[in-house]
């Protein structure tokens, strides 16, 4: 009974349960007055995609899933709205897409009501290449041209400049470049210039211009044939350096195509007469002239005696010696030296040489002792090429000097017999050790017995204005050997002096010296003098005192720096007048002076003598070659300038009076020195006889030689019968007046009026 009360129970229990969970009629649903099921809520947002790394100018569509308290999720992109936290990084519409504007970091949120949701966004703006960029493709050697970077990055925007990048040059020897980018030529060529930034890089090619700075040409002042040519060429320096044959590429012009044409540096002798020729490229030229003549003037060979006198940082360097001319271009000789670089005997010379149908021509001497550099010298023949005019023409110093043709039967003591007079100028220390190195000028006479001895004469000596007259000199010796080269000495009461001799021929000898202790340097002239009685010297006689030798130039005053030129008659049997430096000048003087054949004394502007100017007041020494022939010392000390006062000079007796302008008829050679600017001129001139003048000019400065036509020659006087002719010229250095005075038809002396030149015009 138990039993089955406890299954009913069970039973009972069972039923009840399945009604309380919904089914059968035990469910409340829609049962009127029950209570309904609540609303589900948004409970969170998620952004979609998250974290993202994207690139500047990129797009990503971003999407918004709602989340609600039911558990159930809702695409709600299209209802949030939408927002960036750094909208200079990226922008978002309302339909959730994200435009990248930059780099850096963002956050792009979601909100709808107050329920938002968002996600980190890292943007980039990285450069994808580089491009160098210039106003051009080309830098001048010598000049700079500025480089951009342009960078162009990943939001596709159009470059901009990059300032952090590294510059480099492929071919620093070509072009440099800063950190800025600015480059810089250095020499002609290409390179290429790269500008990096991290691993992108971009390069360009640029193209280095050397600049065309002067044109070379070879050779200078030439002279032809009619109907002759002359090949010309024209180097080009540029700024970097490097040298190029522009002969062929260059524009060629001549001055005168009736009397010279050209064609690529090839010019041809048309007619009789000069022509500048001038080669231009790229606004740079060059002129030379050439001279066109009829017929060759002399051959050059045999044995040639020389003098030069130039200047370097002691005062005066001189040279003296002989070559040989071997009638094939070569040339070999010996020379002796005195300069700041000591005294250099029997040296050694060895070169070549051109010469031109006109006379003129060059001589180089190869690098030796005497020239460490070598040293090309010009010249011009004279006297039917008996002698001629030298300068120095390299541009490395100006030098003047002497040729004159030598005959070896001299070339021994017995040739050299009788009385010589003598003229010399340079420095010493003797006289005024005080001073230093000053200027010393003598003249003299001594007699060679013809066997090595010199058995006594006298000299005068202007020693930096301090004048000592009338020395003894003692019995000495000389020798020549078979090159013409000989030694001999001087001895006064002050001591003996040593030279080398170079003779020219029985009359005349160059000297040099050669002493080394105490510093001395003279260079001069021996000539044999007639023998005769010089009691009663008279005439007229043309003059030229040279420049003063000056060791320590400090005062600028031209009327002591240039020679002293001018004409004098001499009345016997004391009286003169005449023209000194254009001023008239009277004065007095006297033969035999001291009781010496053919030593006299010259005084101007003294007591009771009239002059233009007081500065005109001179005394001179002058030694008689010969009748028609003085040799001169300046023995009148400036009192404010003794080192202007030593000089010495020649004076010839006026010949072939009256002089007319036909008296000047033909080629001349004339040789100029200017004392301010150390330059010296050689001008071939020729004279119609009519008063026609035409010529060419070979012009030596430091640094520069030229070869041009003369410009507008013209007589400004025409020659007076004394003598006296006045001519206008221009050359490179200066257009001016030069002073002639005529002692020959085919001589003169000259000076000039605008600076302080002086020199000699001799016919050829």
């Amino acid at each position: 009974m138990r039993v089955k009360i406890q299954l009913w129970s069970l039973a009972t229990l069972l039923t009840l349960t399945l009604v309380g969970c919904g089914g059968g009629s035990l469910s409340s649903s829609g049962t009127p007055g029950s209570p309904s099921t609540p609303a589900a809520t948004l409970t969170a947002i998620a952004v979609t995609p998250g974290s993202q790394t994207l690139a500047a100018g990129s797009q990503q569509q971003f999407k918004a899933t709602g989340t609600y308290s039911d558990h159930s999720s809702k695409d709600l992109t299209s209802n949030v709205t939408w927002k960036s936290s750094a909208a200079s990084v990226a922008s978002v519409n309302n339909s959730g897409l994200v435009k990248i504007l930059g780099a850096g970091q963002t956050t792009i949120s979601a909100t709808l009501k107050s329920i938002d949701g968002s996600t980190g966004l890292t943007a980039t703006d990285n450069l994808v290449s580089i491009t160098v960029k210039a106003s051009g493709s080309n830098v001048n050697v010598g000049s700079s041209l500025q480089l951009t970077a342009m960078g162009t990055f990943q939001d596709g925007k159009p470059a901009t400049p990059l300032a952090n990048v590294t510059w480099t040059s492929s071919d620093l020897s070509k072009a440099t470049i800063t950190n800025t980018g600015l480059v810089s030529g250095l020499h002609g060529g290409q390179i290429m210039v790269t500008a990096k930034s991290g691993s992108i890089s971009g390069d360009a090619q640029f193209s280095v211009t050397a600049l065309l700075q002067t044109i070379a040409l070879s050779p200078i002042g030439a002279a032809v044939l009619v109907g002759g040519h002359q090949q010309f060429s024209a180097i080009g320096a540029f700024n970097d350096g490097t040298t190029q044959d522009l002969t062929t590429s260059a524009s060629w012009n001549s001055s005168d195509q009736t009397k010279v044409a050209i064609v690529k540096g090839l010019a041809d002798g048309v007619a009789v007469g000069a022509a500048n020729l001038t080669v231009s490229q790229n606004g740079v030229n060059n002129v030379t002239a050439l001279n066109v003549v009829s017929s060759a003037y002399a051959n050059l060979s045999g044995n040639y005696a020389f003098t030069l006198t130039a200047s370097d940082t002691r005062g005066p360097s001189m040279y003296a010696g002989s070559i040989t001319f071997h009638g094939n271009g070569s040339l070999s000789g010996i020379e002796d030296s005195n300069t700041m670089n000591g005294v250099q005997q029997q040296v050694a010379v060895s070169g070549h040489y051109v010469l031109y149908p006109d006379g003129r021509g060059n001589l180089v001497f190869n690098a030796n002792a005497s020239h460490p550099a070598g040293i090309t010298l010009r010249f011009a023949l004279n006297t039917g090429a008996t002698a001629g005019s030298l300068i120095e023409f390299d541009g490395l110093a100006t030098a003047k000097g002497t040729l004159t043709q030598q005959n070896a039967a001299a070339f021994n003591a017995a040739a050299i017999n009788g009385t010589y007079v003598f003229r010399a100028a340079g420095l010493d220390t003797r006289g005024n050790p005080a001073n230093g190195p000053e200027g010393l000028a003598v003249v003299g006479m001594f007699a060679a017995d013809g066997a090595g001895n010199i058995s006594g004469g006298v000299d005068d000596v202007n020693d930096y204005g301090t004048v000592n007259g009338q020395n003894a000199l003692s019995a000495s010796t000389y020798s020549v050997d078979s090159n013409g080269r000989g030694t001999f000495q001087l001895t006064d009461a002050s001591g003996t002096y040593n030279y080398a001799v170079y003779v020219v021929d029985a009359s005349k000898s160059y000297f040099i010296e050669t002493d080394t202790d105490p510093a001395t340097a003279v260079l001069g002239v021996a000539e044999l003098q007639t023998s005769q009685s010089y009691s009663s010297v008279a005439g007229s006689f043309a003059y030229l005192i040279d420049q003063p030798v000056v060791v320590k130039s400090n005062i600028p005053q031209t009327v002591v720096k240039e020679g002293q030129l001018g004409d004098l008659s001499l009345t016997a049997p004391s009286s003169l007048s005449g023209v000194l430096n254009d001023d008239s000048v009277t004065g007095s003087y006297v033969n035999n002076y001291g009781g010496i054949n053919g030593r006299g004394q010259i005084s101007t502007c003294g007591t009771g003598q009239t002059c233009t100017e007081a500065s005109d007041q001179h005394t001179y020494f002058y030694y008689m070659v010969s009748a028609s022939k003085m040799l001169i010392l300046q023995a009148f000390a400036y009192d404010n300038y003794p080192q202007f006062d030593p000089a010495v000079g020649e004076a010839d007796l006026t010949t072939q009076t009256p002089y007319s302008v036909a008296s000047v008829s033909g080629n001349y050679v004339l040789q100029a020195h200017n004392g301010n600017g150390f330059a010296d001129a050689l001008m071939l001139l020729s004279f119609d006889g009519a008063g026609d003048i035409n010529g060419v000019v070979d012009l030596s400065q430091v640094g520069s030689v030229s070869s041009t036509v003369v410009g507008a020659p013209q007589f400004v006087l025409t020659p007076t019968a004394q003598g006296n002719m006045v001519i206008s010229l221009s050359t490179p250095a200066a257009t001016q007046n030069y002073y002639f005075y005529l002692y020959a038809n085919s001589n003169a002396f000259l000076g000039g009026t605008v600076t302080p030149l002086d020199g000699t015009l001799t016919q050829q």
